[in-house]
């Protein structure tokens, strides 16, 4: 199947092979989560996932004749993921990089009742 459009990243226009050379990027020897890069165990359904992937951009391509279906492909929306971080163990090992915004935020913004 042949997508209309130029993907900068991949040597390929077929959907398939873009999803396996991400795959690779992510995954393969050299990937961030191969065996250069964080090390992961590969989950067990992870072939399966890989082929979902697949059929779902292979059904929105077929059905609606671009992809992404709902946005421009040159919008890129952000995601901000919060957290409370360990500040024991981030004072411990990494003191340079706590700073006294984190050392102060329980105290500051989870004030426990009197």
């Amino acid at each position: 199947m042949s997508i209309e459009f130029e993907a900068p990243l991949f040597d390929t226009k077929d959907i398939d092979q873009a999803v396996d050379q991400i795959v690779e990027m992510k995954w393969g020897p050299k990937g961030i989560y191969g065996p250069e890069g964080y090390n992961l165990v590969v989950p067990k359904e992870f072939a399966e996932m890989v082929e979902a992937v697949k059929a779902f951009l292979r059904y929105i391509h077929e059905k609606y004749g671009r992809l992404p279906k709902y946005s421009n492909a040159m919008y890129f929306p952000t995601l901000l993921q919060a957290h409370h971080i360990d500040l024991g163990y981030y004072t411990k090992f990494f003191p340079e990089y706590v700073t006294e915004t984190e050392k102060k935020h329980m105290k500051t913004w989870h004030k426990q009742p009197a």
